[in-house]
């Protein structure tokens, strides 16, 4: 659907006059393309999708779907962990495992949900539109591509590798926080590689993270007697690091002149 709008077209600078005082001046301004439907056809759809979640979710929870549940009875999520919990077959995982993957899950969701997409226009718009749009609309699909994978992998994911994935991120998510703070000018803003490291790094933190989150999921799904209070910890730190990454980045973007907006009529770019 935001493919289909129409928007992300570069924008074109237009003079325009204006007297003050008996004096013309002459300024330039940003006009951006009009969208080819309205933004009121774009909420109607949202509405649609989250109704249909909303039905899913009434479905699921309806005796339709009864059938299907694991009972879990003696489940309580608040009861505290236990040193070591048993998983599908003989494999197990310790409570500092499973501590280690709920860290990783904190630092993931607080740059995916709160950090990183705040400064996303800070450090893509200055190396152009096209480049914005790429970056926004391959990095959803390449994340989609590293969940499936997580999902049909999972019997080879183990702890390292995800410790090893988000080891590896850090060094995109450096250069994506770099760009957005040299904003409007970032490195290599003019050249065809600066485009191309930024694309790359977009995509490959946004596979990662997909990666690492729908692992940590499916591992903690998989316990046999302790998923359910596993997945309601995996929930709880989802909200703490999505919450604290957003309350950083309010914080620093509003407070703050560390993120310059680029504008791509200015004479200083």
């Amino acid at each position: 659907i935001y493919a289909s709008s129409g928007v992300g077209v570069n924008p074109r600078c237009v003079e325009r006059n204006k007297t003050v005082n008996n004096v013309t001046i002459t300024y330039s301004t940003t006009v951006y393309s009009e969208p080819r439907f309205s933004v009121s056809y774009f909420c109607i759809f949202l509405f649609a999708i989250i109704s249909l979640s909303w039905a899913s979710f009434t479905l699921l929870e309806s005796s339709f779907s009864k059938s299907e549940r694991i009972s879990s009875a003696n489940s309580n999520p608040l009861n505290d962990l236990n040193t070591e919990t048993k998983l599908v077959g003989d494999k197990v995982l310790e409570k500092k495992s499973l501590v280690h993957l709920l860290a990783i899950q904190t630092y993931a969701c607080a740059l995916t949900n709160g950090i990183l997409p705040s400064i996303q226009s800070y450090s893509c718009q200055p190396y152009g539109q096209l480049t914005y749009n790429l970056t926004v609309k391959l990095a959803s699909v390449f994340s989609l591509t590293a969940c499936f994978c997580a999902f049909y992998f999972k019997t080879k994911v183990n702890l390292k590798i995800i410790t090893y994935a988000a080891t590896f991120s850090i060094i995109f998510v450096i250069y994506i926080i770099y760009t957005a703070v040299l904003s409007p000018n970032p490195p290599l803003q003019d050249e065809i590689l600066g485009k191309i490291l930024i694309l790359i790094s977009w995509i490959v933190k946004g596979s990662l993270f997909s990666f690492i989150k729908a692992s940590i999921a499916s591992m903690l799904r998989d316990f046999a007697e302790e998923g359910h209070r596993a997945l309601f910890w995996y929930g709880s730190f989802t909200q703490v690091g999505s919450a604290t990454g957003a309350a950083l980045m309010f914080t620093l973007i509003n407070y703050t002149t560390i993120f310059k907006s680029y504008n791509p009529c200015s004479q200083s770019n």
